[in-house]
């Protein structure tokens, strides 16, 4: 009779080694592929926040609406403020019709294309370094509720400004170029800093506004300002995120997912948040 024998010490080395192996290859891989998938997830969200603004604008004149009044209501409520609303599962206008945007209604059930995967990622490591104002926010959950702002310079002046009837008012036949002028993109959630200064953003992602400029959009100078030869010490109110393929550690190196009002959707640079953001040369004038 045959006696049967069992692996020796060396062949569990083995096979344990090759398994080892194998994961050390796949694992990457998977890494790799599932970051792609959400890579057109988040594409795919912002084609149709596209299609959403031009059903829009096609019942509207042609005409943008205020960016601080977009997608939520830019509006401050004591205990919930309008700088943490992003991550406020209680300020969502599924729960609070009042304080649905103009757009918010066209896009009916597809609630879940307002975050993308990617940004929830980065918020949930870094989402509490998002802003120095308002402590309330650190009581917050952490829960986001959007992802993408509109471009400021297509409309409006903040609530706190000035009234609705009276602000920028830009039509789609006053845009200089639908093609390299943008429509939403995706912001950051954190101050970055570089040489113990704010390099990047006097302010960082709060609302559905995004302030492509040195200066504000209600002053003259945002129209026409000149961009310093060197981008990287050019502080921007808002600009364009920073965390699509890159990594956690490396969060600001990355790219930010943006579409344009012709529609195409395409990775853009912090650097030229301000390229793309003017609609025409100069200021319109108040309506």
């Amino acid at each position: 009779m045959k006696r049967k024998h069992g692996f020796t010490l060396i062949e569990l080395l083995v096979v344990i080694a090759i398994i080892g192996l194998l994961l050390a290859i796949l694992i990457p891989a998977l890494s790799k592929a599932k970051s792609l998938v959400w890579e057109v997830f988040c594409k795919n969200n912002l084609k149709q926040y596209g299609v959403v603004g031009r059903m829009y604008l096609s019942e509207n004149n042609d005409t943008f609406p205020n960016a601080w009044g977009s997608i939520y209501k830019s509006v401050e409520e004591s205990g919930h403020p309008r700088a943490c609303q992003w991550h406020d599962a209680l300020r969502n206008p599924d729960r609070r019709a009042d304080l649905a945007g103009k757009i918010y209604p066209y896009f009916g059930t597809w609630s879940r294309i307002h975050v993308c995967p990617t940004f929830e990622r980065f918020a949930k490591s870094y989402g509490t370094e998002h802003s120095s104002q308002p402590s309330v926010c650190a009581t917050i959950p952490m829960e986001p509720q959007f992802g993408y702002s509109m471009n400021a310079f297509l409309g409006g002046f903040e609530p706190s400004q000035s009234s609705d009837n009276h602000r920028l008012v830009v039509k789609v036949s006053d845009v200089r170029s639908p093609t390299t002028v943008f429509f939403f993109s995706e912001e950051n959630c954190w101050y970055v800093f570089e040489h113990n200064q704010k390099v990047r953003y006097d302010a960082v992602f709060n609302d559905n506004a995004l302030c492509g400029a040195p200066v504000h959009p209600n002053s003259a100078n945002a129209w026409t300002y000149t961009i310093i030869p060197d981008p990287d010490v050019l502080r921007f109110l808002d600009c364009f995120a920073s965390f699509h393929r890159t990594t956690l550690e490396k969060r600001n190196s990355g790219l930010a997912n943006t579409i344009f009002l012709d529609g195409h959707v395409d990775f853009t640079s912090y650097k030229d948040t301000y390229k793309f953001t003017r609609p025409m040369k100069q200021q319109p004038k108040l309506r």
